[in-house]
């Protein structure tokens, strides 16, 4: 009897707590994979006014930047664009969206803002404004995302600015974090 009772009280025991699991780092998006996004597509297009300037050679494309590729937007010859690609990785609720963003010195005839934007699918998920006149500088944000999106999702990269500007997008990647593991 004394065994049956050993057994009973062994099955009782809780049962030990998943372990976490680190999910990897990485690239949402190809600095060479970019294309322009038609207006119908275009989840800034109510940014729109004005005349708006874009040189599909010369307003923006893939650069090197400090040796590292990135993907810049000179709006010399591109005033208002919003680029596309579908992203290279699954986004889960809860994960951290990691962007950087370097634009050079902001000049323009009069004060204005130059803006900046991430979209997945239909939703703007990060945006910025900066104030023109500006000193040249990096811009890193961290944003937590409240929902999935599945690996091929439309990404979208937007800049519009008034005044002979470069903005480069540096780094838009999948930050690492702990997730519980869930049972099989």
């Amino acid at each position: 009897m004394a065994a049956g009772v050993i057994l009973a009280a062994a099955c009782n025991e809780p049962e030990p707590e998943p372990e976490p699991e680190l999910r990897e780092s990485s690239a949402i998006s190809d600095p060479y994979l970019w294309t322009q996004t038609p207006p119908a597509l275009d989840p800034f297009v109510a940014r729109r006014s004005g005349e708006i300037v874009c040189d599909p050679v010369l307003g923006f494309s893939p650069e090197l930047f400090g040796g590292v590729p990135s993907f810049e937007v000179d709006t010399g010859w591109c005033n208002f664009v919003t680029v596309q690609q579908l992203a290279a990785a699954d986004l889960q609720e809860g994960d951290r969206l990691r962007i950087r963003v370097w634009h050079g010195e902001l000049t323009a005839p009069e004060p204005a803002e130059g803006y900046v934007g991430i979209a997945l699918g239909d939703e703007i998920v990060w945006d910025q404004s900066e104030a023109i006149p500006g000193p040249s500088t990096p811009i890193d944000a961290e944003i937590e995302l409240t929902k999935a999106y599945p690996e091929d999702v439309d990404v979208y990269f937007h800049v519009d600015n008034h005044g002979l500007n470069t903005w480069a997008l540096l780094i838009l990647e999948r930050d690492p974090y702990e997730t519980v593991a869930t049972a099989p």
